[in-house]
């Protein structure tokens, strides 16, 4: 028969998005750290060791003994949840800070006449002075 010819083994190719959606939830927890989305070189740099390793990774994924889909969205999903709670905090920050600041100001001492309170419906106004 055909003594010439080896017979190499079938690698199936899966779709996995798992480095895919690993390598964008580190790139937004950067974004969210710096304050800004990386720039274009480091983007295109980003995109080409995503796809090497999105070639490789059926290859890895027969030759480790775990799940290394799961490890991946496990880790996508702690970074996407360490950006959360980063996004969150300094929201936070930002509505303490405008909460203690007064929407009014407060009365002066000196103030020799009182203010109209609008939409009150009383019969008298105290600016009248009767």
């Amino acid at each position: 028969m055909n003594e010439g010819i080896s017979i190499m083994p079938t690698v199936t190719a899966t779709n996995s998005q798992a480095i895919t959606d690993l390598v964008q939830s580190g790139e937004a927890l950067y974004g969210t750290i710096a304050g800004r989305a990386l720039s274009e070189n480091g983007q295109k740099i980003s995109n080409g060791i995503t796809s090497l390793f999105d070639g490789l990774f059926p290859q890895a994924q027969q030759k480790v003994s775990f799940d290394i889909e799961g490890v991946f969205t496990g880790a996508t999903k702690t970074l996407e949840g360490i950006d959360e709670a980063i996004v969150a905090a300094k929201t936070k920050v930002a509505a303490a800070t405008s909460s203690t600041t007064p929407e009014t100001p407060a009365p002066s001492s000196t103030a020799t006449e009182a203010t109209p309170v609008s939409g009150g419906g009383g019969s008298g106004s105290a600016t009248t002075g009767a």
